[in-house]
């Protein structure tokens, strides 16, 4: 029932949707565990920027880079339905379990935002619990909390333009990877 950040950091590399030297965009850094991940397994010529709605979590993140001396993060504190970023300047976008915290047209403008700063052929990569995990419902903006269908993932991954390359489960969370179309 606990998501394993290893395993999804090595279904990406083994997959080739992260690879050294990408340019990532983390959507909903939290703590900053997963950009951690990203920062060392893109190396020094890679960079990760660890964006987030709360300022506790960029603050948190921005403390785990320098504590594990990855000079390659940046934080930012954003709204992640329009980010600071330039159109088409990442490889990758990663987005863990923000979805379900949101409504559905909030998660639509995340999704078409991870879209809009993703260079050509770049990769969206999608972890959302498949379903309710007690210990996740503090985190609900809505408190609602909304696992969201791996039918309505996908969808909306069509509709923004996303062939989707891979879905997998992984105790209990979903995982789907899209790729920019055109």
């Amino acid at each position: 029932m606990f998501l394993k950040p290893n395993r999804v950091i090595d279904f990406l590399t083994k997959h080739l949707i992260l690879v050294k030297g990408f340019r990532v965009a983390d959507f909903g850094c939290g703590g900053g565990y997963f950009s951690a991940l990203l920062a060392q397994t893109v190396g020094p010529d890679g960079q990760v920027f660890a964006l987030d709605f709360s300022a506790e979590a960029v603050k948190e993140t921005k403390e785990l880079a320098e504590v594990l001396n990855l000079n390659n993060i940046n934080c930012a504190l954003v709204n992640l339905e329009r980010t600071n970023l330039l159109s088409e300047s990442v490889d990758l976008v990663f987005i863990s379990q923000v979805l379900f915290q949101n409504h559905a047209e909030a998660d639509k403008r995340i999704i078409d935002e991870a879209k809009r700063v993703l260079r050509r052929k770049g990769y969206v990569v999608l972890v959302e619990p498949d379903q309710v995990h007690p210990f996740l419902k503090p985190f609900s903006q809505t408190n609602d909390y909304n696992v969201v269908s791996a039918d309505q993932i996908k969808a909306w991954l069509a509709q923004a333009g996303f062939s989707l390359i891979a879905a997998e489960n992984f105790d209990g969370y979903h995982l789907f990877a899209g790729q920019v179309e055109n």
